[in-house]
Formats: structure tokens, sequence, C-alpha cells
């Protein structure tokens, strides 16, 4: 039997149908193709992010704006993919466009709220426009973008239950892809997997950058369609301007965001810190410190805590409009820190020209945030009720202040736009966090004709690498991708800017490309414990690169020894590295001034011995060069040096190999 009252039944059933219906998307933050537009930003400004997609997908695609192409099937609901598939950036976007666009209802949406006060941290709680309807199980924005599988929203009527279902575009789901996108056998199911978790993290950063609406941070429901100040703005002006310089600008001059190990300078040790810091608990002197600059920034604040104390929501106005306990009380911002009280005394110091919809002007009253956080010109302003009632003792009525004015909104996006792009940049970073330098060089210590010799440094994280496995990959020319061994040498810790070495036998045969992935560890701890709980365990960092070698036999005496030298013409710089061997053994060597690439233009010199006994003497070498396998030779060749005598004869120095690798990771040219 049914519990519920047939009263209740028939309202619920009324609401769903209103809502449902005619307004169907509940509470969105901003309009989801300016989530798609600030995405993009992010992620072109973030180059941390831009140095992991080359070291995964290949420098000749830079700046992944267009290739390469990748799809994951299925696509949500509501969804067609195309065959061709979209590029990275594309895939980021279309996560940040569908986390709003999932279900038809939009209840998904009422997970995107972080009320950040008080505490411990709510979701959506306020149902004051529909009705009391709120859907079963919500929970807040960070929860909701962090948690593998977690329940979504439920809303029951007498038609049926409405579920949402579990989660499956959260950190952690972006993690699992990452991790099948670069250890996977095929290449078609590792680009599937690159694109899906591009998609994840596109989700993650949409539910970040709705901490940039006021609403969402300040408990402010607001599914009526003339009720959507914020996101209409957003929608009809933001979004049509051609200025993208100033509409959506990059974020390649924010350091806190973009810099090396910036994020964890300004206090930034785990995704949560990205929403909220539990700095900002309502005192105004938080809210000054987050407005200190790079580099002196520790004092920071989570995106949450910045835009709910400093920025009003469209009913969730001043303090001094609620008691404290009311669901949309928050201390800050406060009408003393503002300039209420001067128009008190003279309507005439807030008056200003603003713009009407239709283009007219119209002078009103506005009010000024002077204090306690960041200053905002046009922080709200006076409805006709306000402008007749200035003098009353104690605040006017809620219906006299609004937001509701274009030259204000225009100051909210213009200040709350960027700051979501930085935050999304900061994300994107802290993703790719732990992005590994590789040097190679050859060991001719061991075995019979040495092993390649890998160095592995902790390059950029900032933060400890703590247990998990590093394994070697290897790629023959059709992508099938194989495990080549377990780099046992890991100590099972690696400090920022740590490093251990470890060797391997390069296969025979088909092979076009080597991988280095580490897994199943966690980046960041704090004594023996994760600093992010939602990251441990889980973490994955993985470069791919190529090798090449030179093989050399003195063939007259092989007792001599050689001096080697490659002159290295990489993307990024221009380096000559050194080196001695003797008749039979190998030299190799990746850039070590370039952090990033193992392509470019590679001369090989090799100097002539000092002549035995002050006598010159014509020796004759062959020189096996190699190109990530070891066997067979990409070319073979026999030259001659003649040996120099000390303090008499110059020293001989012949170039004989160039090498030229593509961009793609392909040798081109030998020379």
């Amino acid at each position: 039997m049914n519990n519920v009252p047939r009263t209740a039944r028939l309202r619920l059933s009324f609401s769903m149908i209103f809502f449902g219906v005619l307004n169907p998307i509940f509470c969105r933050g901003h309009n989801e193709h300016l989530h798609e537009r600030i995405t993009e930003t992010a992620a072109y400004s973030s180059w941390p992010f831009t140095a992991y997609l080359y070291e995964n997908l290949g420098w000749n695609n830079f700046p992944f704006l267009t290739s390469p192409t990748m799809v994951f099937y299925p696509p949500p609901s509501g969804a067609t993919w195309s065959a061709f598939g979209y590029s990275p950036i594309e895939w980021l976007r279309k996560g940040a466009y569908w986390e709003d666009m999932t279900d038809n209802l939009g209840i998904r949406s009422s997970d995107h709220f972080y009320t950040v006060l008080p505490k411990p941290v709510k979701g959506l709680t306020d149902s004051g426009e529909s009705r009391g309807i709120l859907p079963t199980g919500i929970t807040n924005s960070f929860v909701w973008a962090s948690q593998r599988g977690f329940a979504g929203p439920v809303l029951g009527t007498i038609f049926g239950t409405i579920n949402v279902g579990p989660n499956t575009e959260t950190w952690q789901n972006a993690r699992d892809y990452q991790l099948a996108a670069v250890t996977s056998a095929s290449y078609s199911t590792r680009m599937a997997n690159f694109a899906h978790m591009l998609f994840a993290l596109g989700h993650v950063l949409h539910l970040n950058q709705d901490l940039s609406q006021p609403d969402h941070v300040r408990n402010d429901e607001h599914i009526h369609k003339n009720h959507k100040y914020i996101e209409n703005y957003g929608r009809t002006n933001w979004l049509a301007r051609q200025d993208t310089a100033t509409t959506f600008p990059d974020d390649r001059d924010r350091l806190w965001a973009n810099a090396a190990n910036s994020w964890t300078a300004a206090g930034f040790n785990k995704l949560q810190d990205f929403w909220d810091r539990n700095l900002y608990t309502g005192n105004p002197t938080a809210l000054d410190n987050d407005t200190v600059q790079y580099p002196g920034f520790g004092t920071m604040l989570g995106l949450a805590e910045f835009c709910n104390g400093n920025y009003l929501g469209e009913d969730a106005l001043y303090a001094e409009y609620f008691k404290a306990g009311d669901k949309q009380y928050f201390p800050h911002p406060s009408l003393t820190n503002t300039t209420f009280p001067q128009l008190r005394a003279s309507l005439a110091s807030g008056a200003a020209t603003t713009f009407l919809r239709d283009g007219s002007s119209k002078v009103r009253i506005f009010l000024q945030k002077i204090r306690a956080g960041i200053n905002v010109q046009r922080h709200s302003v006076l409805t006709y009720l306000g402008t007749q009632f200035p003098r009353k003792s104690g605040p006017v009525a809620r219906v006299a202040i609004s937001i509701n004015d274009s030259s204000i909104l225009d100051e909210y996006h213009s200040r709350l736009i960027p700051k979501a792009i930085e935050y999304s940049d900061g994300i994107l970073n802290y993703f790719v966090r732990g992005l590994l330098y590789v040097y190679a060089d050859w060991d001719n210590s061991v075995g019979n004709g040495g092993r390649c010799r890998l160095t592995i440094r902790n390059y950029n994280s900032g933060q400890d690498f703590s247990g998990g496995t590093f394994t070697l990959y290897y790629d023959t020319s059709d992508g099938t991708r194989t495990p080549l061994r377990v780099l046992t040498e890991y100590p099972g810790a690696l400090p920022p800017g740590g490093s251990f070495t470890a060797t391997f036998a390069p296969p025979t045969g088909n092979v076009a490309l080597y991988t280095l992935v580490y897994s199943g560890g966690t980046i960041g701890i704090s004594g023996s414990q994760p600093l992010d709980p939602v990251d441990a365990n889980i973490a994955v960092s993985s470069i791919s690169f190529t090798l090449h070698w030179y093989n050399i036999v003195i063939n007259d005496q092989p007792s001599y020894g050689l001096s080697v030298r490659e002159h290295q013409d990489t993307h990024f710089s221009g380096a000559d590295q050194y080196g001695s061997m003797n008749s039979g053994q190998s030299f190799a060597s990746m850039p070590i001034d370039d952090t990033l690439t193992s392509f470019g233009d590679f001369q090989f010199y090799v100097s002539a011995p000092i002549a035995p006994n002050q006598q010159n003497t014509t020796l004759h070498f062959t020189l096996r060069t190699y190109f990530n396998s070891s066997d067979p030779p990409v070319a073979t060749q026999d030259f001659s040096l003649m040996t120099y005598r000390a303090g008499v004869d110059p020293e001989v120095e012949e170039r004989v190999r160039g090498l030229l690798i593509h961009e793609d990771n392909s040798l081109i040219v030998i020379y």
C-alpha cells in the first residue's frame, strides 16, 4: 500500500509535469557551451597538460585541436559520435558539455552544488523554487566529481522513478581509462580509452567550473527560466562576444596554475583543494589573504570558498537578510563591507549608468563591495523599492536589492570566467602531475654487448611517488603494445627530482616505440598517508620515446679506445653528448637538455685514437646503427680513420652517421 498521501502524490506529479516538461533543466551553473569554451581555453593554457599529450600522442599532433582523432562507444544517452572520432581537446569539451546534458530532466545537476558553509559541506538543500520537491540522494559536487560509481539523485513520481544511476565519469574513472589508454595491447583500444579519459576529465572540470557560479556555492536553487540571471547572461551575452582575449583569456600568465609545481606552492595538495581548502570558515581574513598574488600566495582559497565569500546569488544575497542557520545565510558578503552605509546618506553616491535589454541607458543605484576579499565595482543594485526606503533603520527588504543588471552580470563574468579557466587549468596540471623524464645511455659493463640503461626521474610532480610499479612496454609498427619488463630496480619511492636507473636488453625484430608506465601507486604522501584520498593507489604517469644507438668495431686494433660525440638538434634545443667506448661496444644517448623529445637531427662523430709509438696508422671500422630494435641494425657501414700523433698532428674527428627522426617518432632519413 502506498503510504504517500494522495494530495502529496498529486502535488509531486504536478511539480514533475511543470518542472520536467515545461522547464526540464533544473539547475545548470553555466550554459553548456560556456563550459565548452572554458574547458578549451584551460586546456590550451596548460603547458604541463600539453606536454602530457605530446608524450603520449606525439608532438606532430600539437596543438591537439584537430588530431589525432579517436572515439569510444557507447556514447551517453542522447549523444551520437562521429565515426571519424574527435581530437583530444574536443573530447574534453564534450565531457564538459555532457555533464549537464546526459539526462533529459536535468536531475543530474542537483549534484552540481557545493554549499561551502556551514561545515560539513552539503549539496543542494534549497527547494524554494521547486515547491519543496527535490530528488533524494543528493550529494555535493566534489563527491559527485571524484568517487567512482557514486549513486546519482533519484526522483520518484506516480509515473515511476527517475534514477540518474551511478556516475561513470568521475576522477577515479578517468584514472581507470588513463591506465587502459597506456597499457592495452591494441592501438584502437588505447585510443578509445584515451578519448574516454578526456571525456571523464571534462565532466570533472565542468563540476569545478560550476563553483564560479555563485548560486552553486550559496545553496540557491534557480530553476525558473526568468530567474537564471547568471546563466542566461552567459548564454545570451558572454558567449556572443567576439573578443576572445577578454571573454575567455588564456591562462598562460597566471603562474599559480601553470608554472611547474606552482599549485603546490599555492598550498594545493589534493583535488578537493581546488574546491575547498577549509581556510574560509566565514572569516574575512581568509578572503583578504586570498588576494595575495604569486609567488607569496600560500593562502589561496578553493574556488567554492572564493566565490561564496565574494559574490551574491540570485536569492542568496547579503548576510543581513537571513538568520544564522537559514539555508541561505552566509557571513559574507555583508552589507557592512559595501557602500550601503554611504547610500543611506546619499543615493547619488551610488548612481551610475547601465544599459537595458533594448539598448537604452538608465541611471541606477549600485552597491560596491569594498572590503573582506576582492573589491567589486558593481556588486548589486537597488531596485525601485530599495531607492524608496534607503534610510529605513536596519537593512532594506530583500526584494530591494538584486544582481539582475547587465553591468553587474558583466562584471561578475569578467572576474569569474577567468577564475574558472584558472582553476580548470590547475586541475589539468594536477591530473598529469608526475611527468616523467627519461634519459638513455648504454651500459657496456654488463652482459654480452651491454644493455640499454634508463635513468628515470620524477621530473615536475612536486610530490613523492610512493608504491606502485614502473613497467616498460614496446610497440610494434601496427601499434600492438607488449610489456617488456617490470623495472624491479625501482626502490618503491621517488621524491621530487629523484631518479633511479634500470637496464634492459632491447628486443629484436619489429620495435617502433617504447612506453614507460607508472601505475598502482600514489603521487603525494605525508608520512605514510596519501595527501589525496581520492587519488590514492591509482596514480598513472607515462612517457613514450624512441631509442637509437651505435656499435663500433675496430677491425685492426680492437684494444684501442675511442672518443665519440653526438650532436643533437631537437625540437627545443641543440646539444652535444660525449662518450668513450672500446671496440665492440655501443654508445646511446637520448637528449638530456630537452626533456620532452627524442626526435630531431642527430649526427654521430668519431675521434681517431692517438697514434701508438708516434706513428700514423690507418684503422678500419665497422659501424652498426640501431633504432629501437637490437636486430637487425638499420644501417651498417665501414669507414677508416688515420691515427694522429699527440702534440704533433691535429686531432682527427669525422662525422660518420646522421639520423633524422620524425615528430611521430619514426626514423625517416639515414645519411
